[in-house]
């Protein structure tokens, strides 16, 4: 009788198991693969982003939907987590807020491609972004978004 009452007891851990790693852990991770593409899509197109008048109309059309595709999605993908204020209280994952404004931010980015004049406030945008998804920014990066920032300014001025 021990026997069997050892089989079932492993039986329903192993249950309680995959339900928690099917309905918690998975949908975490998906969440967080998709901050991942975002700061892939932020890193890989910063030049564009930062500097939107050297692009051309295909350019920002394309980049316009990769920014709004990974808006809907980062929102999408934090809506199918249970229990998620658990997560958020342990700052494991965003809260809803900045899953939100991260999410306007993303298509106020893609919307801001189309006005040739806003690199260095983009810069700035993502940074922002960063800060809401819990994404961690090094000192050499920041140095690096001055400088964007400093040479738009100089731009504009000189231009």
């Amino acid at each position: 009788m021990e026997f069997f009452s050892t089989i079932i007891s492993a039986v329903i851990i192993f249950v309680f198991g995959q339900f928690g790693l099917k309905f918690m852990l998975e949908p975490i991770q998906e969440l967080k693969k998709e901050v991942s593409k975002i700061l892939n899509v932020m890193i890989f197109h910063a030049d564009r982003i930062s500097n939107p008048s050297s692009n051309t109309k295909e350019i920002v059309s394309e980049i316009s939907k990769i920014l709004r595709k990974h808006a809907s999605n980062l929102e999408a993908k934090s809506s199918i987590i249970p229990a998620y204020k658990i997560f958020e209280i342990f700052k494991i994952l965003p809260s809803k807020v900045n899953i939100q404004k991260a999410s306007q931010l993303l298509i106020g980015l893609s919307n801001s491609l189309y006005d040739l004049t806003n690199g260095s406030e983009n810069s700035k945008i993502i940074f922002k972004i960063k800060e809401l998804l819990l994404i961690k920014t090094d000192s050499i990066e920041i140095l690096s978004a001055w400088f964007v920032f400093i040479f738009g300014v100089m731009k504009k001025t000189s231009g």
